[in-house]
């Protein structure tokens, strides 16, 4: 037997989350908003949710399994980018990783991002790259810690 868990958002369109017996969900999010805070991260999932259908979340789905599939690889050759100073590709991926931002919406990712872009394109402070690009790391690795669960659920 299935039951499924109704979040209703600020969109009247309600997500429904499948919930096997034995199973918990166990995560907080703001109704209004789809807002999801943990540590100092805000991770906005109300452009995500609003793509989605109540009877078909794998839209939803599909979108997360892509960012979190799709990041680390980013972060890596963002990393390698630092180590070997080619600013002009670390601008390309940190560009690349914004785009990635503008569906799951994480505020703080996404500005470390753009200063990254700007200041590798512009080489302006090159010397506070490395620093940028491991807080940017370290967002994603609470992003992920609050994206994985839910992800798991659809």
């Amino acid at each position: 037997m299935v039951c499924f868990l109704w979040l209703i958002l600020a969109n009247p369109t309600p997500l429904k989350i499948p919930i096997f017996p034995n199973q918990f969900l166990v995560f907080m999010i703001d109704l209004s908003n789809a807002l999801i805070e943990k540590d100092d991260i805000v991770v906005d999932l109300s452009m995500l949710y609003e793509m989605g259908d109540e009877e078909d979340t794998e839209v939803i789905k599909t979108i997360m399994d892509l960012f979190l599939d799709n990041m680390p690889p980013t972060l890596k050759e963002m990393q390698q980018c630092v180590d070997k100073k080619d600013w002009d590709e670390l601008s390309k991926r940190a560009h690349y990783a914004k785009s990635s931002l503008s569906v799951v919406q994480i505020e703080k990712m996404h500005n470390i991002a753009l200063t990254i872009e700007a200041n590798a394109k512009h080489r302006i402070e090159v010397d506070g790259l490395p620093a940028l690009v491991q807080q940017f790391k370290k967002h994603y690795q609470t992003a992920e810690s609050v994206l994985k669960p839910i992800a798991a659920q659809l």
